[in-house]
């Protein structure tokens, strides 16, 4: 792994508070995952000194990389335990932190993430190659067409849609969840968690109100 000061406790302190206030478990595997990969390698380089804050960051093409805890509560909502050698897809890269987190956590495990801006689709490569993961793949494409020809364990959308996309349903195994932020009637946005049955139908769930950046379609 790259040279980094160490990730400090309150960083983790500010997570917990958060999920705190929403009332939120998040497991030990997760928290850890937070320790082990350092966001100022993801954030811009005049950003650093901002980096173990608990708040969105500037990137490229006019998009951030979402809080901490936004992170947090999506792969508590996704992964479940166990998460070792799960096969995820993340849609939307960002500076590749998400995809890096996830990456540590379902280690050995593949996490696959679609990114449209082709800035920062290298951005996110240079990112992730600096943490010493080689288990993710970064694609530079759209998230609701450009989808590997796989079956996934979790499908993960940092981006909120008008309804689920029926290509996720379509890459989605038995037993597998997507975690997507979906705006309704009102232009709120809440976090929903679909769920492939047996019989393969879709079961959902609304949780958490969140605010993310437009899914393009």
């Amino acid at each position: 792994m790259s040279d980094y000061k160490q990730v400090p406790e309150s960083f983790i302190n500010q997570i917990l508070h958060r999920l705190n206030q929403v009332r939120l478990d998040v497991t030990d595997d997760v928290l850890e995952t937070f320790l082990e990969v350092p966001r100022e390698n993801f954030v811009l380089e005049k950003n650093r000194k901002n980096a173990y804050t608990d708040r969105p960051q500037p990137i490229f093409a006019d998009q951030t990389i979402s809080a901490p805890h936004m992170y947090a509560m999506m792969m508590s909502r996704a992964l479940g335990d166990p998460s070792k050698g799960m096969t995820i897809l993340e849609i939307g890269t960002g500076s590749g932190y998400g995809a890096a987190l996830l990456g540590h956590i379902v280690n050995p495990g593949k996490v696959y993430t679609i990114e449209r801006h082709h800035k920062l689709v290298k951005f996110a490569q240079s990112n992730i190659e600096s943490v010493n993961l080689d288990n993710i793949e970064v694609i530079h494409g759209n998230g609701t067409k450009d989808i590997p020809d796989l079956l996934f364990d979790r499908i993960i959308v940092t981006a909120a849609g008008k309804s689920l996309p029926p290509i996720y349903e379509n890459h989605l195994k038995i037993g597998g969840k997507i975690v997507i932020p979906l705006v309704n009637e009102n232009n709120d946005q809440w976090m929903w968690t679909f769920t492939k049955k047996e019989n393969g139908s879709i079961s959902h769930h609304r949780s958490l109100q969140v605010i993310f950046v437009p899914l393009v379609y």
